[in-house]
């Protein structure tokens, strides 16, 4: 039996179709049309993709995308169970990295602020300090039991 992506081309060129035709009737860059027709599953982002590529591609040719799915499906060795849990960890890893990164940049914001906030109180004390010496060296400002 023909590989998927042996099928593929075989039927865009039954079709005398190109795959610029394909990639303006799907959507699908060029690139990705390439890589399903020599079954180069490595160079798509996420299952998800490499799925909706093969079903998208397939129903343009007026193939049964079920079959090529179910063939992918059985060349990858897995199931929708396992797909979906697949998906599901990526996705919940995803979310750790996005929820640590935020963490750090709040952390990251709550240090600059505070640390802006001791600069102004340090500049306060020292405005505060400054005034009082001033008032003392014009006399303003006694000190206690002198008149």
């Amino acid at each position: 039996m023909a590989s998927i992506g042996e099928q593929l081309k075989d039927a865009r060129l039954a079709q005398n179709k190109s795959l610029e035709e394909i990639s303006s009737d799907t959507n699908i860059s060029k690139k990705y049309l390439e890589a399903l027709e020599v079954d180069d599953y490595e160079v798509f982002p996420a299952e998800v993709y490499t799925r909706g590529f093969l079903k998208s591609y397939a129903k343009n040719l007026g193939l049964n995308s079920q079959d090529i799915l179910d063939e992918y499906k059985r060349l990858k060795g897995l199931d929708s169970t396992h797909i979906y849990n697949k998906q599901v960890q990526e996705k919940h890893e995803e979310e750790e990295k996005e929820t640590y990164s935020l963490d750090n940049e709040v952390i990251g914001e709550r240090r600059k602020s505070r640390k802006g906030l001791v600069i102004a109180l340090i500049f306060i004390i020292i405005a505060i300090l400054g005034v009082f010496v001033y008032l003392y060296s014009q006399n303003i400002i006694l000190p206690m039991g002198v008149k």
